[in-house]
């Protein structure tokens, strides 16, 4: 037999997967075609099933406690493991099953996550780019005068802002480039308009 393979693995696969002759009922050769196919039939049958997918008292009761209770998740799954026992689910199976989009069914016209507190986590596709609070700059650093550049006079201030998580009011700073004298404020918004007033 082969080396790269246990004697005993192979073994069970020919007797596991030889065709039985319809006529006497004595076993047949091995095919391979034959096996893989069942393999594939099997396969579909296996893994751990979804119980939110599988029990409707538990997937109406989870609903009910989403939608109209505004319960968490894992509010629902301790309660559910403290009063009824034999319905437990985890918060991860509840989360699973409202990032699915399986529970919004029981729901009138809206996606089940916006009834989480937090309204769901925003889930953002793999290789996108994040085009929010990107400000485009007109001109570059290139463009600066030589004097500014090799910071030989007083008077060439550099501006910058300092925006927060939340946006809204931010922090604008000037430094000047030859003292390093910093003058700093806040400001309404992140706007030119507002930028320039202060």
């Amino acid at each position: 037999m082969c080396d790269w393979e246990n004697v005993s693995t192979i073994s069970r696969e020919l007797k596991r997967n030889k065709a039985v002759s319809a006529q006497d009922g004595a076993s047949a050769a091995y095919d391979p075609c034959a096996a893989q196919a069942r393999y594939q039939r099997q396969r579909k049958h296996c893994g751990k099933r979804n119980i939110l997918k599988s029990d409707s008292l538990l997937t109406r009761i989870v609903s009910n406690l989403l939608v109209k209770k505004f319960w968490s998740p894992e509010q629902i799954q301790y309660r559910l493991r403290k009063e009824l026992p034999n319905l437990r689910i985890s918060a991860t199976t509840i989360y699973r099953g409202i990032n699915s989009g399986f529970l919004d069914r029981f729901v009138d016209g809206r996606k089940m996550s916006r009834h989480l507190r937090h309204h769901g986590k925003t889930r953002h596709r793999k290789g996108m780019t994040e085009r929010r609070g990107k400000i485009q700059i007109t001109h570059s650093i290139e463009e600066r005068p030589l004097e500014a550049q090799n910071r030989s006079r007083l008077g060439d201030w550099e501006g910058d802002t300092v925006i927060g998580k939340k946006g809204g009011a931010c922090l604008t700073t000037l430094v000047d480039r030859k003292s390093g004298f910093l003058c700093g404020g806040k400001t309404a918004s992140k706007t030119a308009a507002d930028v320039c007033r202060n």
